[in-house]
């Protein structure tokens, strides 16, 4: 099974800023190649929001790389 991201773990490991990151994510949701889990609270924490969770398809990387070769 593919791996949960939250925007900042994204970011982490594609060594970006955060805002960065949560758009990638959004249009990978957006061009049906990453979906959204919904929001979930850290472990432990009982208050506030949780963070929204992604996960990329293994379509994603291929479709990405195309994508960018279309528009050269």
């Amino acid at each position: 099974m593919s791996k949960e991201y939250t925007a900042a773990t994204f970011a982490q490991v594609l060594g970006v800023e955060k805002r960065s990151a949560y758009g990638l994510l959004l249009f990978l949701v957006a061009a049906g190649h990453a979906e959204s889990r919904g929001s979930k609270r850290a472990e432990g924490k009982t208050t506030g929001r949780g963070e929204n969770h992604y996960i990329l398809k293994a379509t994603a990387p291929d479709a990405v790389a195309k994508m960018i070769k279309g528009a050269l």
